[in-house]
């Protein structure tokens, strides 16, 4: 049995370790980030990035990609030493300075960019980290929105 167990363990070590935020699921997000994403109902993607998180082309796929959802979104951009703050695309709410620190502190974030799903009551569904979510975060969407 343990010579069975063992390659099941590891794998879902790696895969835990890389591909899932440590994000408490089902977390309320206070009000200010529904706000500043258009306030809608329903759900919205709150998305958490540094200036180095993704290469420049990775960049624009990745908010071509989020913003094709149709979703609302909000940028989040905490300080970095040094560096002046890094503006979303054209048309996405941005939350910077120490609010933005506050609010990634509080969730725990342990990599950028990290995307949150949050549903229609304020609580998160899901957070994807790291580069190369494009996919997951495609099918988190689907399943919040009813399905893929």
């Amino acid at each position: 049995m343990s010579r069975l167990l063992l390659p099941l363990v590891l794998l879902v070590t790696l895969l835990g370790a890389t591909a899932w935020a440590v994000v408490p699921l089902g977390v309320r997000l206070e009000p200010g980030p529904r706000a500043l994403a258009g306030g809608k109902a329903g759900p919205f993607l709150v998305v958490f990035y540094t200036r180095s998180c993704l290469e420049p082309a990775e960049w624009e796929r990745y908010w071509a990609d989020l913003k094709g959802t149709k979703l609302p979104l909000l940028a989040v951009n905490p300080p970095e030493a040094g560096r002046a703050p890094l503006a979303p695309p054209a048309g996405v709410p941005l939350l910077s300075g120490e609010a933005a620190l506050r609010l990634a502190r509080s969730l725990k974030l342990r990599a950028y960019p990290t995307t949150l799903v949050v549903d229609g009551e304020d609580r998160v569904r899901d957070a994807l980290e790291g580069p190369g979510i494009t996919e997951r975060v495609k099918f988190v969407i689907g399943f919040v929105m009813g399905g893929p």
